[in-house]
């Protein structure tokens, strides 16, 4: 079994150097539970995925900023289509 982090402080670049990355994507579950995704540098690397994400992926994205605890919601679902 493998446990990982739900919300990993940081990354190990490709040469070893620990970055910061502070901006962490969520996807809400259908009950409501967040299921971590992926961890970026900044606000705008943070929505350039969530958009690459709807794009196969539509639904609801938490952007959660760890620096200062604040939450993003991000809907990507078009409610017009069915």
């Amino acid at each position: 079994m493998i446990i990982a982090p739900l919300s990993p402080p940081s990354w190990l670049s490709p040469i070893g150097v620990r970055l910061r990355l502070p901006f962490f994507i969520y996807t809400v579950q259908g009950d409501g539970e967040l299921h971590f995704v992926v961890a970026v540098q900044t606000f705008d690397d943070a929505t350039a995925r969530v958009r690459e994400l709807a794009e196969t992926w539509p639904g609801e994205y938490v952007i959660y900023n760890e620096e200062t605890g604040e939450r993003v919601f991000v809907s990507t679902r078009d409610e017009t289509k069915n």
